[in-house]
């Protein structure tokens, strides 16, 4: 039985990107990932929807951390696992420039338009315990800012997601909401790339369902052999060598299907090491703000869901001394201390960067 699992869209970084038309989106989409931020693909879920035009491709990823083992281990049997936000990605038409807001019970999300087939961006807001008006406002005022574009008279948007089908025609998602109507179907192309799991594990799966199909239609074939040789001896003899070379053809498939069970396995056990929930995109991206051009992130660690280390190499040492004091500035940003500076013999000046964040840096229901 086919299965889709939409996941909480406030859980995920997104961004809009140019793409290359006639070039492999897939290849754009991981090159552009890579410059968000130096995390390897093995931290992070991604997935992406391009436009019909192929000049433009909304991304979106989750630190792997944002997920539990048990969650993830359960994915292994989906056909899909897309972010709830899809139902937003494919509109019919190209809606015109403006802001939507759709409520739900714990949440608000915003959804900004600019002319484009696809949304210039995505912001997300927790509402327990906030007033739902005024966290709309922020929201508002917060996309006016990165967004630009028209946030006055928000369409207002409510429902539960609903998935109606999946089949080869495509996807199809609607709000299921009483005299409100929104519905979308994705192509199965554009669904499959807007998958979040890893991809190594997605083809995995797909080799996995190929030679299930496959041995179904072995065993099928085999069965109306019988069903045939039932009539005359010679049919008998015929179907019992099919039905042989079957089971050795199963048999030898074995090895490799136990291979990838296990290496799912080792997977959702690695997953279920982590204990805290980190966001590395939005600390990169504060950082970033005061980064001068001479500098180079090497490489990040996240100690903790308020503190991150970045190793620097700097070909202006003046640009090093300034940007200390402005990162200390920074909103957010509790303490920076600089260390194991060293002078290569390159002239280029390396050190290690440790930032302490604020408690309050970044809510549960900030967007991503």
């Amino acid at each position: 039985m086919s299965s889709v699992v939409l996941l909480p869209g406030d859980k995920f970084f997104v961004r809009r990107i140019a793409l290359t038309p006639g070039q492999d989106a897939a290849v754009q989409v991981e090159l552009a990932l890579d410059t968000f931020g130096p995390f390897a693909p093995a931290q992070i879920f991604h997935g992406f929807c391009a436009s019909r035009d192929g000049k433009q491709a909304l991304i979106f990823a989750a630190y792997r951390k944002n997920f539990t083992a048990e969650e993830i281990s359960s994915w292994s049997t989906a056909d899909l696992i897309l972010p709830e936000f899809a139902l937003w990605l494919a509109p019919a038409t190209t809606p015109a420039a403006g802001t939507w807001l759709y409520e739900h019970d714990d949440g608000l999300q915003l959804i900004a338009w600019d002319g484009s087939e696809l949304p210039a961006g995505l912001l997300f807001r927790k509402t327990a315990g906030v007033p739902a008006e005024l966290a709309a406002g922020e929201l508002l005022e917060e996309a006016a800012k990165r967004f630009g574009g028209p946030t006055d008279s928000p369409r207002r948007l409510s429902g539960n997601f609903v998935i109606e089908r999946w089949g080869k025609e495509g996807l199809s998602l609607k709000l299921d909401k009483p005299g409100q109507t929104m519905a979308t179907l994705l192509p199965v192309a554009m669904a499959r790339s807007m998958d979040v799991r890893d991809k190594a594990e997605l083809v995995a799966l797909a080799q996995v369902q190929q030679r299930e199909n496959w041995l179904w239609r072995s065993f099928a074939g085999a069965a109306a052999a019988l069903l045939l040789c039932a009539v005359v001896e010679v049919g008998l003899q015929l179907a019992g060598v099919v039905l042989d070379r079957t089971q050795q053809k199963v048999k030898a498939n074995a090895p490799a299907v136990q291979n990838i069970e296990q290496a799912n396995t080792l997977a959702a056990r690695m997953e279920q090491m982590a204990g805290q929930r980190l966001k590395p995109f939005e600390m990169i991206a504060l950082i970033n703000k005061s980064r001068p051009a001479s500098m180079l992130f090497k490489q990040t660690t996240t100690n903790s869901p308020t503190q991150i280390e970045v190793s620097i190499e700097v070909s202006n040492t003046a640009d090093m001394r300034d940007f200390e004091p402005a990162l200390n500035k920074a909103p957010g940003v509790e303490k920076v201390v600089v260390s194991n500076q060293r002078l290569q013999p390159s002239g280029i000046t390396s050190f290690d960067l440790k930032v302490t964040f604020k408690p309050d840096f970044a809510h549960e229901g900030d967007s991503k």
